[in-house]
């Protein structure tokens, strides 16, 4: 929108429209000679009508086109994360065999068994978590998983951005809570592995953050 004000041509608005390459303008004659309450009538009146237009119109426009976005996104990430679900569980179930036998060949001799591993998102201030039921909740339980990975007594996995890529790890949802500070006993809005495991007839724990290294077994894990 520019308005033009002179002897010559009085009081002229001119209302502009950009659509990619091409530009429309509409010139609209206010007044034929420089009249004032045409020059406020051309300045005001235009900004008033954008304001009402982007107000009652424009704006609830695109609220509702932005949470419609949201919407699909969510439902976007929430059937892929179903679907590296099912493809983690097709894998634990096919490891299960596996792990058994890793887990009594290594009983059998003093060895390294993971009695209980669990992923997502923990809360980092609690003596004994509780892995849930529910297959879709925050937590996942990975026992299996690390079992097979031991090798001699040993299990390492080297430090990465995720551990979710692991064979039968999945990322889980995080919870509705994971905002609240892990301080007051909610679960932490990060991913932590937490390990329980018998070594030598001793029991160990550690809690590792997402991106860390495993490696199993330590003595500083010991509980005492």
């Amino acid at each position: 929108m520019s308005i033009r004000v002179g002897p010559n041509v009085g009081v002229r608005l001119k209302l502009s429209l950009s659509r990619g390459n091409q530009v429309y303008a509409m010139p609209i004659v206010l007044s034929e000679w420089m009249d004032p309450a045409a020059i406020v009538y051309g300045t005001a009146v235009p900004l008033l009508a954008y304001a009402v237009v982007y107000k009652c119109i424009y704006a609830p426009w695109l609220a509702k086109f932005q949470q419609q976005s949201r919407s699909q996104q969510s439902d976007t990430e929430a059937s892929g994360r179903a679907a590296r679900q099912a493809e983690a569980l097709s894998a634990q179930s096919l490891m299960r065999q596996s792990a058994q036998n890793s887990r009594e060949s290594e009983r059998s001799r003093g060895g390294l068994v993971i009695d209980r591993a669990v992923y997502g998102y923990l809360a980092t201030n609690e003596a004994d978590q509780q892995l849930p039921s529910d297959s879709s909740s925050s937590v996942i339980d990975v026992t299996d998983c690390l079992q097979i990975l031991v090798d001699q007594s040993h299990l390492e996995i080297p430090a990465s951005l995720t551990k979710a890529d692991l064979p039968g790890f999945y990322d889980p949802a995080p919870p509705p809570s994971s905002s609240t500070s892990s301080s007051t006993g909610a679960a932490s809005d990060t991913r932590h592995l937490l390990i329980r495991y018998t070594f030598n007839g001793t029991a160990h724990s550690v809690l590792l953050g997402d991106g860390d290294s495993v490696r199993l077994p330590q003595r500083r894990h010991a509980v005492a």
